[in-house]
């Protein structure tokens, strides 16, 4: 099995930066990164994390927000963590939650692909 995206998050109280999200090109037809975002729900919540933010960026990036749910407020966009109370299953996905992400011992969370 070939994981297909992956999502870095930075928390911040109940809040949780969104680092880097990547779909390998054979999977950018947005299910991948719904997936992502739903599936982790329970995840982020267990971790008192309430919605996500993300920088704009250009505008094809915008586009791709808005399709993932993300909503434009003061300048940054946000998507309402919701969870499904269920358990997490990472299947073909990578979520790493982490305070720096280019520290391996700040890595929080499900890891699996």
């Amino acid at each position: 099995m070939v994981p297909a995206g992956l999502l870095i998050v930075r928390p911040k109280g109940d809040q949780a930066d969104v680092f880097l999200d990547f779909v390998i090109p054979g999977y950018r037809d947005f299910r991948a990164g719904k997936f992502l975002f739903e599936e982790s729900a329970d995840y982020f919540q267990s971790q008192g994390i309430k919605r996500l933010v993300s920088e704009p960026g250009n505008p094809r990036h915008e586009s791709y927000l808005r399709r993932m749910g993300f909503q434009l407020e003061n300048g940054n966009y946000y998507r309402a963590v919701q969870p499904k109370n269920g358990v997490v299953t990472m299947k073909r996905m990578l979520l790493i939650c982490a305070a720096n992400p280019w520290e391996p011992s700040s890595l929080r969370g499900p890891a699996t692909a």
